[in-house]
């Protein structure tokens, strides 16, 4: 309750980018964007007591091609983030504000069809699972008609020496049960370039694991814990 109103949050984003005369050229109608509502929601009244309710709100102005609003990975809106601080309701932060310049290219559109469904089915897109995680069994989630939007896929073709933004039309499938099951995305993504969906092998980069040491530190000769190492005597380089 003591949140401030959405259209105030809302005037205090607008007298920003007027101040800073920022263009909203190629963004959409803007958006309070509060994920933190749906675990709220779902918590009982005593849980509520103690829940932890962030004190900045964000804004997004979503970033508009081809007439449409473009998503990221996770189905969320994409585009320019505006995040104002509930008590002061002053701007704390802005980001995702970019030149809107932009290289078109062409592709072949994946046209089997029962591929992108299996893909919708496991997860959608980059979907990682990690079963020795799984805690409390499985659930099963529900997923709607998709429609055909813009999204905004994170892509490096040199083993991630350098990446690129890419923006292509995508399946987005909401799922209709997210919010009985509390779960944390309300909808999963299928790319419709054939290309991205044959090189979706671009996992991230395995943590590398600490290689033992064959001695402690403090029992190489001519050291200590405390001390600097020293070369033994007689030692050549």
């Amino acid at each position: 309750e003591d949140l401030p109103k959405e259209a105030d949050v809302m005037a205090a984003a607008e007298t920003f980018i007027q101040q800073y005369k920022i263009s909203k050229e190629g963004y959409g109608t803007p958006r309070v964007v509060e994920p933190w509502r749906i675990a709220y929601e779902a918590a009982s009244a005593t849980d509520r007591m103690s829940f932890y309710i962030p004190e900045q709100i964000q804004i997004v102005y979503p970033l508009m091609l081809e007439n449409k609003e473009v998503y990221d990975e996770s189905g969320n809106v994409y585009g320019l983030s505006i995040v104002v601080d509930a008590r002061t309701m002053r701007v704390a932060s802005a980001y995702e504000l970019m030149s809107k310049q932009f290289e078109r290219s062409e592709y072949k559109g994946e046209a089997d069809s029962s591929r992108v469904l299996k893909i919708a089915e496991n997860g959608g897109f980059r979907n990682y699972n990690y079963p020795e995680q799984q805690v409390g069994g499985k659930i099963e989630l529900k997923l709607g008609t998709p429609t055909v939007q813009m999204v905004k896929i994170y892509y490096s073709s040199d083993n991630y020496k350098t990446s690129n933004d890419l923006y292509m039309p995508a399946l987005i499938f909401p799922i209709t049960n997210w919010k009985e099951n509390n779960y944390w995305r309300q909808s999963v993504i299928v790319p419709l370039v054939k290309s991205i969906l044959d090189s979706d092998n671009q996992q991230p980069q395995p943590i590398p694991l600490p290689m033992p040491v064959d001695l402690p530190v403090s029992n190489v000769q001519g050291s200590s814990a405390t001390e600097p190492a020293v070369m033994p005597e007689g030692t050549t380089r």
